[in-house]
């Protein structure tokens, strides 16, 4: 990746965020050639090729230096993970590289798409809660949003659905303690712990060996015994901690 080829290349720039880094991840997985280039340093990027220099957007030698970056590496397509320089780059490409394609929109529409396709999500839930609660206060609409977009950031097998029965019928769960047998790295006990506060319930207790031989489902099929050695249990545990964290 970032050498001269004749196929041509997405240019990262500028790769300085987390979301630069997940493309570059993302695309060396799927096969798609990149270049990445930043006025500044980063490690992290520098971890998936070369990271070039191209100055700022406002310097004079931006388009000069660009035009070499492009001719050199037969950049096509850039992603811009910032909005301020998404914006410039649409317009710079306008004028100057019409044969260049911007790949996605800016990262504020962006987050504004998102925002509403949660918010969509929750009101598709708000019934499945408010039934499961029968009729005792439940988490309001914006509540169950914000459990849902936290539980996303944790790999998990908990649906939509399952976490919408559990925001409702936690409503109704008498005073004591919540166990969990088998965690993962903690979606569903991410959802219990918090809403086992937000109903002064009681503290969440957790459950899983995260070690290979007591992983082992012996009466479950094959295929399902067999995931286990794709964990690192190391890391499985450790994860689970950062994400109760």
């Amino acid at each position: 990746m970032g050498s001269p080829k004749n196929n041509g290349a997405t240019l990262v720039f500028p790769a300085v965020n987390l979301t630069a880094v997940n493309y570059l991840s993302e695309a060396h997985h799927r096969g798609e050639r990149t270049v990445s280039a930043a006025s500044v340093s980063n490690d992290i990027a520098e971890e998936w090729g070369k990271l070039h220099h191209l100055p700022s957007i406002y310097d004079e030698n931006f388009p000069l230096l660009f035009q070499n970056l492009a001719t050199a590496y037969s950049i096509d397509k850039i992603f811009c993970p910032v909005a301020s320089v998404h914006n410039f780059i649409t317009n710079f490409l306008l004028t100057h590289h019409s044969d260049i394609k911007l790949i996605g929109q800016s990262p504020v529409p962006n987050e504004i798409e998102k925002h509403r396709q949660l918010i969509s999500r929750a009101n598709r839930l708000l019934p499945l809660v408010e039934l499961c609660a029968d009729g005792l206060p439940t988490l309001s609409l914006l509540e169950i949003a914000g459990v849902l977009r936290q539980a996303s950031f944790v790999y998990g097998e908990s649906n939509d659905d399952k976490l919408a029965a559990l925001m409702g019928v936690f409503a109704n769960a008498p005073v004591g303690d919540v166990i969990e047998i088998g965690s993962l790295m903690g979606r569903t006990a991410f959802v219990l712990s918090h809403l086992a506060t937000r109903h002064h319930i009681g503290p969440l207790l957790t459950v899983d060996p995260w070690l290979p031989g007591n992983a082992i489902q012996r009466d479950s099929p094959g295929l399902v015994t067999a995931l286990g050695n794709d964990w690192d249990f190391e890391v499985l545990s450790e994860g689970f901690f950062v994400n109760m964290m």
